[in-house]
Formats: C-alpha cells, sequence, structure tokens
C-alpha cells in the first residue's frame, strides 16, 4: 500500500457540501500579519533573543488530502502530526489527532482548526503534516507547506 498527498493547504475556512462532497476552501493563507503596539514588540523581540517561541492568536484551517494506490480491505487507523519548523527546520511545536480511512477507502482529507500559531520571529516557516500508521508506529506519508510571517510594530511600515 502506498500513500499519496495531494495537498496541504492552510485557510481561514473550509466547508464540505453534503450533497456533492466537493471541499470549499475559504481565503488560502499564505502569509501572517501581526502588528504589536512598541511595548509588546519589544517585550515579544526581547523573549525571542532569549529563544523563547511566541504564540500569536489566529484562527485557522489545515487541510490536507491523502490518497491510496488501492482500496483498503480492513480499516487503517493513523496518527496525523502537524508541526510547525522555522526557517532553521526547528520543530517549534507539534498538534496531533487521530483519524481512519475506513475499508473500501482510497482517499481521506484531514481538516484540523486550530487557534494560534507558534513563532520565532518573522520569516519563512512551513507546516508539515505527517501520517502515521498507529499499529506498527511507521511513517506513511509527509508534506509540507511554506508560509510566511511578519510580525512589526504598529504604525511602522
Amino acid at each position: 500500500m502506498q500513500v499519496y498527498n495531494d495537498f496541504v493547504i492552510i485557510s481561514r475556512d473550509v466547508s464540505i457540501d453534503a450533497n456533492d462532497n466537493m471541499l470549499s476552501i475559504v481565503k488560502i493563507i499564505d502569509r501572517f500579519n501581526f502588528e504589536l503596539e512598541a511595548e509588546q514588540f519589544k517585550q515579544f523581540n526581547d523573549a525571542i533573543k532569549r529563544g523563547e517561541v511566541g504564540a500569536f492568536p489566529m484562527n485557522y484551517v489545515v487541510t490536507s488530502s491523502w490518497s491510496l494506490d488501492t482500496p483498503l480491505k480492513k480499516p487503517l487507523n493513523i496518527e496525523v502530526s502537524m508541526r510547525v519548523l522555522d526557517s532553521n527546520g526547528k520543530q517549534l511545536g507539534e498538534i496531533k489527532h487521530e483519524a481512519s480511512f475506513a475499508v473500501g477507502t482510497d482517499r481521506l482529507r484531514i481538516n484540523a482548526q486550530t487557534d494560534s500559531i507558534l513563532v520565532n520571529g518573522s520569516g519563512r516557516y512551513q507546516l508539515e503534516v505527517v501520517l502515521v500508521n498507529k499499529a506498527d508506529s511507521k511513517e506513511l506519508a509527509s508534506n509540507k507547506t511554506n508560509f510566511v510571517v511578519d510580525i512589526k510594530e504598529r504604525g511602522t511600515k
């Protein structure tokens, strides 16, 4: 059995039409912009210099689609791991969910809603989504999507 990633997308919202099972992705996010008051900006920069990671409030959805080369004859239980990586590849955080491919299916879509983003400054980031077989803890597939974080002091360009 081979698992393929169709896509990983960060967006504001997602919905699935009950009539035709079509996915609607609303407002794809490739950049997070944050403006902080002068004192907050200074505190954030001081924390980053100390090696700390900041969590910014932001509601968004990570949507991923996965395909199998053949339909399943028995259920496949998986763990889905979503990891935020900074521009140096350092993992800043991880969220885990459980899901399963049902018997007879060859496709799985995962929509994970979250309310914050972990960052260690302005720059390029990656969100990596990894599927692991729960039965044997082996990685089945993974993929990454890129995004940018821009943090600035309010009133500056």
